[in-house]
């Protein structure tokens, strides 16, 4: 029986003594980010592809009470491959082309976000995010699959483009409270772009935050 009550007070001993959300709690986090994507050509039209983009995040959340957090946050996702099939380009003058579409594709955003949280030691986090997201396609090529080997068509269209859009972003997470000062969280997301491309992507942030109290009382 003393065992037991000797276990009980080392594991409460161990446990934050302060929930990371409470009030007036001021928190910056930092990770990497994991995002599959699916994404149209970024010229012409055709067939959208899924594919994944690995980068990282940086951000700060405020709790304005026990249970409500507004937070900010920046994402980078680093180029990857992405190849779309039947796509057609139109140039002017030199008719439509059709083709496979290759691309490295790269992402930047920034966003604002509410988010509910309930718990001490592991703390669920449901809330949304609104904010801008810039999509990046780099050496674009349109390449001719019908021949053996498949060659390219050439210089039918632009080889970067970059193109801007609002994100909203649903997300539904969980945190693990380490010490009253120290937490880790998983905060998957969908994003949804608004405009042009019309892209999804299904985005998973891991991170790691460290909390001040009582800074902005």
């Amino acid at each position: 029986m003393r065992s037991l009550f000797l276990l009980l007070a080392i594991t409460t001993g161990a446990l934050p003594t302060v929930a990371l959300g409470d009030r007036g709690a001021f928190s910056l986090e930092a990770g990497g980010v994991l995002s599959a994507a699916r994404v149209p050509p970024g010229v012409g039209t055709g067939e959208s592809v899924f594919g994944t983009l690995g980068g990282a995040t940086l951000g700060a959340r405020y709790a304005v009470s026990n249970s409500l957090e507004l937070g900010v946050s920046a994402l980078w996702f680093n180029g990857a491959q992405f190849n779309n099939d039947s796509t057609t380009v139109t140039r002017s003058g030199s008719g439509s082309f059709t083709g496979q579409l290759q691309s490295q594709v790269s992402r930047i955003g920034a966003g604002v976000n509410v988010q509910y949280v309930n718990g001490v030691v592991f703390r669920w986090h449901v809330g949304g995010e609104l904010g801008w997201s810039r999509v990046s396609f780099r050496r674009i090529d349109l390449i001719n699959v019908a021949t053996d080997p498949p060659t390219s068509f050439g210089d039918v269209g632009p080889r970067t483009r970059t193109l801007d859009g609002i994100v909203v972003a649903p997300m539904v997470g969980l945190e693990w409270v380490v010490t009253d000062r120290l937490s880790f969280a998983v905060m998957p997301r969908i994003e949804f772009l608004l405009g042009e491309p019309q892209l999804t992507a299904f985005t998973i942030p891991v991170t790691a935050s460290y909390s001040w109290y009582g800074l902005f009382r």
